[in-house]
């Protein structure tokens, strides 16, 4: 355990120097690593006893890449070389040996070493490592002639044919990227109920791995059916998950299935001469460490944190999944929040670069990631976020290019005014209540312009001014044009959609929430929809936690953090009152009973412990505790703490440099940063005081003062 969470601390920015092998790392083509494995994850997932992948293209890896580096020596130099596949190598284009040697020698002066690296089975990758030459970032790689066409599309749309090498994580030359698995550590159920040829066991909490049978031995099978309900895995019919397995034991053996799954209940039926003396289970979990708290003098909230946190603690897997259940699959609108949410529990960086490529793909582009338009407009977002929390700049490097690609895929698909409309097999989602979809949406023109704005940010990182100056343009030319078009000034709201000459008369809350959490709206207009549609009870409720994530988050930004309170409470705390362990999909307070299970017009449809459930990590740690990155990798950042309703509270934000802690009671505020440079701002019916700590008045009881990292400031207020 201890050495997997070194391997986490040493792929924080890929680097492998410290990690005790002089610096050098496995490296492959960017993005190679995640497809591979998001396609060995994808043939794992099961429904009903059957292989269930994700309904979208699934990018697999490149079977062939070659590897550049130029360097210079001042006299001859051996490196090890080892390889994930079939390899050759080359000194300025000249064959030096075929094979996998174990070391060659390099001659002195500049020259060019090429390695082509070959393998359909895993993908090509290569650790080289001498005095001097390693591999490591610097390297360059290229895709095999068998991949030309998109080379062509790649060279057409003037992106770079050789890409810098991507290194995350992989140091040791025994632990190649294809190694990579998650741990596993058997748990025993919290009850168990035994009968002929049966047994059920409930574990307690929601949980995920595999079932294991202590003590089986005979000939037969056994029927294993799962479920986050005892009802539901006390269904033959309607179980949701389920698989059969033969054995033919000449003696007692343990057994783990081969199958993963989530769950809380499990049921054996055995049958045959099959037997058992005990089922438990092997849980399989991503072994990352707890960075993030909140604490406060609210007993239900604190509850609701930790099952927020144990919520995307089971969906942190190879990737960010949404559920445990179902779909397992790697959602870009789910995957989303769950980095927001884990910019303020986990950080954990790895998972949320496998998940961002995984996410994109390979080219061409045909559709949209995961087929739904908003998805591709969150994931170009969640891109310039990962940036903004991480400082990260040589991962968005890596991954411009595919930003590239898939914006023109978006612009080519928009109408002739630049609006965002679904076209042929394009799924318009943003959410699962009744509503228009036909025609231009308000909310997705909102979301286009996001996208575009993040496009240019990366884009800057990048080093493409080009493509920054024109995608900002376009973002600004579409604010301008959706609010031209959709704001009703004598209501006070945008619309919601509008098609063939005229507007839906069915009000939501999607345009006006986005509109107000990405600072769209002067003051005037995100006042009246504060009042007109985000506070106003008669226009349709939101009832997923997936958008509740931006509903309650856009209430913030307009300081209605008493509410939001308020709603966190009554909202999580109902699912808790019906004994969630982890937050679901969908949860309605007027159903009752069976209804909860229900969905998609199945009894057991519903998931239980579902990613974008866990938005009290991100409300609580971004509007209470009041933390933010202002400028990348958090160098700059704010912290606004908003006490609310709240005794006291006491929290800890994650950054790339160590913790951000900060606590507040009725009196008084404590804070102390790791690293980077703060503004606390706070609301104060005096002057704050603080010894050495001076503060500025903003107006209107507001105040601000500047943080220095590494030093403890205690501030005495007054509470308005």
């Amino acid at each position: 355990m201890k050495k997997l969470l070194a391997f986490g601390a040493c792929a924080l920015f890929g680097t492998c120097a410290g990690a005790g092998e002089n610096g050098a790392s496995w490296i492959w083509y960017p993005g190679d690593f995640e497809n591979f494995l998001s396609a060995q994850f994808s043939s794992k997932i099961t429904y009903k006893g059957a292989l269930s992948p994700a309904d979208w293209k699934i990018s697999g890896h490149y079977p062939c890449v070659y590897f550049f580096k130029d360097y210079d020596i001042k006299e001859p130099e051996t490196v090890k070389i080892a390889s994930q596949g079939k390899f050759a190598a080359s000194i300025d284009r000249k064959i030096f040996f075929a094979g996998e040697p174990p070391e060659i020698t390099l001659p002195a002066g500049r020259h060019t070493l090429k390695i082509a690296v070959f393998n359909y089975e895993k993908i090509p990758a290569i650790r080289v490592d001498g005095p001097s030459v390693k591999s490591d970032r610097s390297w360059r790689v290229k895709i095999d002639r068998a991949n030309a066409e998109f080379e062509e599309v790649e060279r057409a749309r003037g992106l770079p044919i050789t890409r810098a090498a991507t290194d995350y994580g992989f140091c040791r030359p025994d632990n190649p990227p294809a190694k990579f698995e998650l741990p596993r550590r058997e748990i025993k159920p919290a009850k168990t109920e035994k009968s002929p040829g049966k047994i059920f066991s409930d574990f307690g909490e929601e949980t995920f791995g595999f079932v294991k049978f202590k003590g089986l031995r005979g000939k037969g099978t056994v029927a294993v059916y799962y479920g986050e309900s005892p009802e539901e895995a006390n269904s033959d019919e309607h179980c949701e998950v389920f698989g059969k397995y033969s054995f033919d034991l000449e003696k007692p053996a343990d057994v783990a299935l081969p199958d993963a799954q989530g769950f809380r209940y499990a049921r054996a039926v055995f049958s045959g001469g099959l037997a058992a003396d005990e089922m438990l289970m092997d849980f399989e979990y991503a072994d990352i460490a707890k960075r993030g708290s909140f604490k406060s003098s609210d007993g239900l909230l604190n509850r609701i944190w930790d099952v927020s946190y144990r919520t995307l603690f089971l969906t942190a897997r190879e990737f960010f999944v949404d559920g445990v259940k179902r779909d397992r699959w790697v959602w870009a609108g789910d995957a989303a929040q769950s980095y927001l949410m884990n910019y303020y529990s986990f950080f954990d960086l790895p998972t949320a670069r496998r998940t961002l490529w995984a996410n994109r793909g390979k080219e061409p582009d045909t559709k949209h990631v995961n087929r739904i338009m908003d998805y591709s407009f969150y994931w170009l977002d969640s891109v310039r976020e990962y940036y903004l929390y991480t400082g990260d700049s040589a991962f968005v490097k890596d991954i411009y290019p595919r930003m590239k690609t898939l914006a023109d895929f978006c612009i080519s698909r928009a109408d002739e005014n630049g609006f965002a409309v679904g076209r042929k097999d394009d799924w318009v989602f943003l959410d699962w209540a009744p509503m228009p979809k036909s025609g231009i949406l308000c909310a997705e023109q909102i979301l286009f312009a996001r996208a575009l704005d993040s496009l240019s940010e990366c884009a800057k990182i990048a080093g493409e001014s080009e493509d920054c100056e024109k995608f900002a343009a376009m973002s600004r030319g579409l604010k301008e044009k959706t609010l031209k078009l959709f704001w009703d000034d004598a209501r006070g709201t945008l619309r919601h959609s509008y098609e063939n000459g005229n507007f839906s008369e069915k009000t939501t809350r999607y345009a006006g929430m986005f509109a107000v959490l990405f600072g769209f709206l002067d003051a005037q207009k995100a006042e009246k929809i504060r009042d007109n549609i985000l506070l106003n009870g008669s226009v349709q409720k939101i009832t997923t936690p997936y958008m509740r994530f931006y509903e309650l988050a856009a209430l913030c930004e307009i300081g209605k953090h008493d509410y939001v309170l308020d709603e966190i409470k009554s909202y999580w705390g109902g699912m808790l009152k019906e004994g969630a362990t982890s937050f679901w999909e969908v949860y309605n307070p007027d159903e009752k009973g069976a209804q909860h299970t229900a969905m998609y017009g199945r009894p057991f449809g519903r998931s239980f412990c579902h990613s974008w459930g866990a938005s009290p990590l991100f409300l609580l740690g971004r509007y209470f505790a009041g933390v933010r990155p202002t400028k990348a990798g958090y160098s700059e950042y704010e912290a606004a703490p908003e006490l609310s309703k709240l005794g006291w509270f006491k929290a800890s934000v994650p950054t790339p440099f160590g913790e951000i802690k900060i606590s507040m009671d009725k009196n008084s505020v404590e804070i102390k940063s790791d690293g980077g440079i703060g503004t606390l701002r706070l609301k104060s019916a005096a002057e704050p005081i603080c010894p050495g700590l001076k503060f500025k008045s903003d107006g209107g009881g507001k105040y601000s003062a500047r943080i220095e990292p590494k030093k403890t400031y205690r501030i005495r207020y007054e509470k308005i």
